[in-house]
């Protein structure tokens, strides 16, 4: 699911939004015809079928509170965010493999927020905002067969009373993968948002997931050794642990 966040409501032509498609990913694209009810439309791309439903309210403010004060890329999230006054959902359904349904739902979300009044996007699986031009920028890697990593990936985290960080990533389990977490980061935290959206890309790009033990980075030019464990912030929930990043 994506949701678009708009300054004003924004009509969603459908000739207009397949026209922005094929503009942005190429021509010759096997969409389906558009079905419309009252309050939503769908359609079918590649064996995905999209619903998106226009709200001409705003989405609870509660529930994007945390993702706003999180949102490393964009500083003024919590301003522009909250002035948001209606919203566009985008919801997918089709069995098919979660990155090329990523994928797809990234294209269609960056065309709609060029044919909108659009702020920012919400990525469902990320608990994240992102700002519109970021996301369009981003999502112009998938025509050069690069993935927008930054947008299905979220890293972020606190601060340690030692001054160190607590840092972890939000989204590998959608595609099947253990999140990542390191419990005491001491270099930036910028750094640390590097190194995992690093191993986040290996996982994915790979299409493997990485084993306990020590593996070398580039990124960095040194080793980390990597541990599975159960996350300090979700007991529940196992993690691949950084634990010694050269932190």
């Amino acid at each position: 699911m994506a949701m678009i966040l708009l300054k004003s409501k924004s009509d969603i032509n459908e000739t207009k939004l397949v026209e922005q498609i094929a503009n942005d990913w190429g021509s010759g694209l096997e969409i389906s015809e558009f079905e419309r009810t009252s309050q939503a439309f769908s359609f079918d791309w590649n064996k995905i079928q999209f619903i998106i439903s226009e709200i001409p309210t705003p989405f609870p403010s509660k529930d994007l509170e945390l993702p706003s004060k999180t949102a490393y890329h964009w500083k003024e999230a919590e301003a522009e965010v909250s002035s948001h006054s209606s919203h566009i959902l985008i919801f997918t359904r089709g069995e098919v493999d979660p990155i090329e349904i990523s994928k797809q739902l990234t294209r269609v979300t960056a065309s709609v927020c060029k044919i909108s009044d659009s702020i920012g996007v919400f990525w469902g699986a990320s608990s994240q905002v992102i700002q519109d031009s970021l996301f369009i920028e981003q999502s112009n890697l998938l025509s050069s067969n690069k993935l927008p990593l930054m947008l299905w990936i979220k890293t972020t985290g606190h601060k340690n009373d030692d001054g160190t960080y607590y840092l972890h990533t939000i989204g590998l389990n959608l595609y099947g993968y253990m999140e990542f977490e390191i419990e005491s980061y001491r270099k930036t935290y910028s750094e640390g948002f590097a190194l995992l959206l690093e191993l986040s890309s290996l996982v994915i790009n790979n299409k493997s997931a990485l084993k306990e033990g020590k593996i070398y980075i580039p990124l960095i030019q040194d080793k980390i050794k990597l541990k599975y464990k159960k996350s300090s912030l979700n007991p529940v929930e196992d993690v691949i642990s950084i634990i010694n990043s050269n932190s």
